[in-house]
């Protein structure tokens, strides 16, 4: 089973999308930054900055939006979506 990072690695556009888009309709602060620092991290191939935003306790809930949203604010098939949230479930994030 591939990680979440696997999976950010192997649709960096996917989840810079949705967590953009996410970062639009959230009304905290603090998830809009987080949101953006993952987009921008996964943009510019910061791994270290993206392993360090998704293992946050504290963004753990509004990243559990994005990779729920995948399958709405992204071109990926919903099987590949639900390939995703099932490593997400259980726990395979790095």
């Amino acid at each position: 089973m591939k990680t979440l990072l696997e999976y950010i690695k192997l649709y960096p556009e996917s989840f810079i999308a949705t967590a953009t888009r996410r970062s639009q309709t959230t009304p905290s602060q603090q998830n809009r930054t987080n949101h953006l620092f993952l987009a921008e991290s996964i943009s510019s191939k910061k791994w270290d900055y993206v392993e360090s935003i998704i293992t946050m306790p504290e963004y753990q809930s509004p990243l559990d939006g994005v990779v729920v949203c995948l399958n709405d604010f992204s071109n990926l098939p919903h099987d590949v979506c639900v390939g995703i949230y099932e490593s997400w479930v259980e726990g395979y994030i790095l």
